[in-house]
């Protein structure tokens, strides 16, 4: 869909999450919109002379593991609290994307009761999770939080739900049909 804008995705993403039955609370509108311009725009930032690349998670810090399994192996994700939280930025975002490989970490992500969003840690063991996807491992690797997203290049955010790429805003066209090549 071409003239999209973060709103879209945001209203997408909403879509896909009302029609779950997380028994986790969901964000409103106002404060996915707010997430994906802020990830949007930090898209546009450098930091040391690097465009900002960083993957963040949705999660909610009071209850970040909700259903562990029963046998924790080594290589699962786990979270790290910072000791304050940080408002989330664009210039927040840029620092913090310095410290946080999106191929192995993802910032953690929430909001609060006034819909204000901020980074309160950060997810370690993320590689396992990339490794899945891009099929580099045949060892499930569960996904922390109500769902990730990616900024890979200026302007291009990547949605990911579970283990499906729910969508993709790339400047100004947002897809979110994918065709599979196998079928």
């Amino acid at each position: 869909m071409e003239n999209s804008r973060p709103i879209d995705l945001a209203l997408l993403v909403q879509h896909k999450l009302r029609l779950t039955r997380s028994k986790q609370l969901l964000p409103e509108l106002a404060v996915l919109e707010t997430l994906f311009d802020c990830l949007f725009y930090s898209s546009m930032c450098k930091e040391e002379s690097d465009l900002t690349r960083v993957t963040v998670t949705l999660i909610n810090p009071d209850n970040p593991d909700p259903a562990p399994p029963a046998n924790l192996v080594p290589e699962r994700w786990s979270c790290i609290a910072f000791d304050r939280k940080i408002p989330m930025t664009t210039k927040s975002l840029a620092k913090l994307s310095k410290a946080a490989d999106p191929s192995s970490t993802s910032l953690a992500v929430y909001f609060d009761d006034k819909g204000r969003l901020y980074v309160w840690g950060m997810i370690d063991q993320a590689m396992h999770y990339q490794n899945f996807l891009n099929y580099e491992s045949d060892m499930y690797s569960e996904q922390p939080g109500l769902f990730q997203v990616a900024v890979s290049d200026i302007g291009t955010l990547h949605v990911f739900f579970d283990y499906e790429l729910l969508a993709t805003l790339k400047q100004n066209v947002l897809v979110k049909r994918y065709l599979d090549v196998l079928t």
